[in-house]
């Protein structure tokens, strides 16, 4: 009883002793506006509480805040690389936790769209802005790449002038951005040939002086190479960018094509034809191809591009890779328009050895191959059956594989063969190529590759094959550096290329016994709509000995027609060629004024020339314009700013635009029937520049 009374004063006492003492409560903890994170541009932070008249200390070092830390009163500006740390702290409160967040500041990203247009010793740099940028530095250099080592200037918006520089030397730039989180990573690199020609009125259409050749620019053939040494035949091709062939069977290629004459090629075998995979590469739907082909055609049909592929038939075996790897394939198509850029198969009947299967796209039968291996190929057309038949050897193949392909039944069915046999007048060529293209819609893939061949073998009108060139420089083959004349109708040697910031047009060539005459360089992709171009040519080197040679340089184009359409779709008849030529061996810039007399201008007529008066064409640079304006019915031809009017209509009407436009820059070479004479250029262009 009195153990229990003890226990409840006890009690009693404890509660009453508590003095009503409970904890504070707690500030709340402050908030961010600004999420921790990473940024490119500086940013303001605006801390806050939910607790009423609190106070917010804070540090910006990441340290912790005390009493005695900044007061917050207005946002915290973050332009660096920082950890704000912040707590609440009001009378009746026990102080918050400590709030953090963290801020990591990076360099704005690189400069896209650099575009550099060339001045007279300086060129004009423009680039899309970057976010976060407060300001950019370009850098420039006379090689490449371009380094943050590299001179620079800087610029505080997205354009600049870099002055003081050398004309036709090409220098390479690239772009950075700063801002908050420091300077960024170089841009794509752009390039510019600073040039002493007035470009008043025109567009830079292409300075020519970046890594490849863009196939939206300029049509087929693109960059080529063809070549002799160490006994094999070299035959490269590159491009970037590529048309879609299916717009218009845009294929870049290097092509050597068997000189035949008059006689049929039955039989093209290539006893030995690698790609070694150092010189292989592609991008994108970029396919690189090589091989040979057999191609015929109805000769009806036979116009200028894109004009004459309509029905032409082609057989053709090599070595391909669509990003697949590296497959031997057969593929025997025929042209469904004009252009060829619809391919089918349709009524041919194929017989393939076991392990071939339908490679991507329907149109070719293939099994896997491998670079670095050696492989024979023999093609050839049985024309007492009209059906194509094929050999694959070598490399993973031993002995050989072997298939048929038979076009008699699409043959019959196609009017435009109605009467005409493969076996004779359908013959148009026999050719060793190899070639990149781009298969799909969107086109724009990228492909490079280099073939080595020797010793081929030729069959003409149904005889079995013979030597036709080993490429060993004995008597009646072709010998280092060129392909020989009268063995191949594309002969001599030529590089198309860019290189060291120009695009390299090259040429030579000896004569074989015959007349010949080649010519390289680049065609514009829409000739249609460009009625002037410009550009900086310089005749770096030639040679040219004995009589009748010719080594020259020239802009040239197909303008307008004169009524004479010629009766055919693309038929060049009629229409009207204009040029302004750099002679090496006369050492004289003139221009002419001639009408196609064919349909594939392969013939023509002079109605106008003159000669530039002063002009002496040496080694150095020159700018050369031809213009056309369609309204007044007026020439221009320029040379180094001298400048010469014509009117062509008081020589041949003007009648409408031409029927099968052209604009192209170009190289020539030609040597005479008398064996042993050389003809022979080394052509550096740059700044092509245009008006529409």
């Amino acid at each position: 009883m009195n153990a229990k009374r003890l226990l409840l004063t006890a009690g009693t006492l404890l509660a009453l002793s508590g003095c009503n003492s409970e904890p504070l409560p707690q500030a709340a903890t402050p908030t961010f506006s600004l999420p921790a994170g990473t940024y490119i541009s500086a940013q303001a932070v605006t801390l806050s509480t939910a607790t009423a008249g609190a106070t917010i200390h804070f540090t910006t070092d990441g340290s912790t805040p005390t009493a005695s830390s900044s007061t917050y009163s207005t946002p915290i500006s973050v332009g660096t690389s920082m950890t704000v740390k912040a707590f609440a702290a009001a009378g009746g409160y026990a102080d918050s936790p400590v709030g953090s967040a963290a801020y990591v500041f990076v360099p704005p990203l690189a400069p896209t769209a650099l575009r550099a247009v060339p001045e007279n010793s300086q060129v004009a740099l423009s680039w899309s802005a970057s976010d976060g940028a407060t300001g950019y530095h370009v850098y420039y250099s006379t090689t490449a790449p371009v380094s943050t080592a590299s001179p620079r200037v800087a610029a505080s918006g997205t354009s600049t002038t870099v002055t003081g520089l050398t004309n036709g030397v090409a220098y390479y730039f690239a772009a950075t951005a700063s801002g908050a989180g420091g300077e960024g990573l170089l841009s794509d690199q752009g390039c510019g040939v600073p040039t002493p020609a007035s470009t008043d009125g025109l567009t830079l259409y292409d300075p020519l002086c970046g890594p490849v050749l863009d196939g939206h620019l300029w049509q087929p053939p693109g960059s080529q190479v063809a070549q002799v040494s160490g006994g094999t035949a070299l035959l490269t091709t590159a491009m970037t960018n590529e048309e879609s062939r299916t717009i218009r069977n845009s294929i870049y290629s290097s092509v050597a094509a068997v000189n035949a004459g008059t006689r049929r090629v039955t039989t093209l075998q290539v006893g030995l034809m690698k790609v070694p995979a150092a010189t292989a590469s592609r991008s994108g739907g970029g396919e690189i191809r090589a091989g040979v082909r057999l191609i015929y055609s109805p000769p009806a049909s036979r116009l200028n591009f894109p004009g004459g592929a309509k029905d032409v038939v082609v057989a053709e075996i090599g070595l391909g890779d669509d990003g697949a790897g590296l497959q031997a394939y057969r593929q025997v198509t025929h042209c469904d328009d004009a252009s060829c850029a619809i391919l089918s198969t349709a009524s041919i009947t194929f017989s393939d050895p076991p392990g071939f299967a339908s490679l991507p796209g329907g149109l070719l039968s293939g099994a896997p191959a491998a670079y670095d291996q050696y492989y024979t190929f023999i093609l050839s057309l049985d024309e007492a059956t009209g059906i194509f038949h094929w050999l694959i050897g070598g490399g993973t193949f031993g002995a050989g594989v072997s298939g048929t392909a038979n076009p008699s039944a699409y043959l019959a069915a196609t009017l435009g063969w109605s009467g005409v046999p493969l076996a004779g007048p359908g013959f148009a060529a026999a050719q060793v190529v190899a070639r990149t293209q781009d298969q799909t819609q969107a086109g724009g893939g990228s492909g490079e590759i280099t073939a080595q061949f020797t010793q081929v073998q030729v069959g003409l009108d149904g005889a079995p094959p013979i030597l036709w060139d080993d490429f060993s420089g004995t008597p009646g083959n072709s010998a280092p550096p060129e392909l020989r004349l009268n063995k191949w109708s594309s002969g001599g040697t030529h590089a198309v290329g860019l290189s060291d910031g120009a695009l390299v047009v090259t040429a030579h060539s000896t004569s074989a016994g015959t007349n010949s005459s080649q010519g390289f360089g680049v065609i514009f992709g829409d000739p249609e709509s460009v009625n002037t171009v410009q550009a900086d040519i310089t005749m770096k080197g030639f040679t040219a000995t004995g009589a009748g040679t010719n080594a020259n340089a020239m802009v040239q184009g197909r303008y307008f027609n004169d009524g004479t359409h010629g009766g055919a779709p693309n038929s060049a008849l009629g229409d009207i060629l204009a040029s302004v030529f750099l002679s090496a061996v006369t050492d004289a810039a003139t221009y002419s004024i001639m009408r196609c007399t064919n349909p594939q201008c392969g013939a023509v007529s002079v109605i106008g020339s003159g000669t530039f008066s002063g002009v002496s064409v040496g080694t150095g640079l020159h700018t050369v314009l031809v213009k056309w304006d369609h309204t007044a019915h007026t020439f221009t031809f320029g040379v180094d700013g001298s400048l010469l009017a014509v009117d062509p209509s008081a020589l041949v009407p003007v009648a409408g635009p031409a029927n099968s436009p052209m604009k192209r820059i170009f190289s020539a070479v030609g040597v005479p029937a008398t064996a042993g004479t050389v003809a022979s250029t080394d052509v550096r262009i740059n700044n092509v520049f245009v008006a529409r």
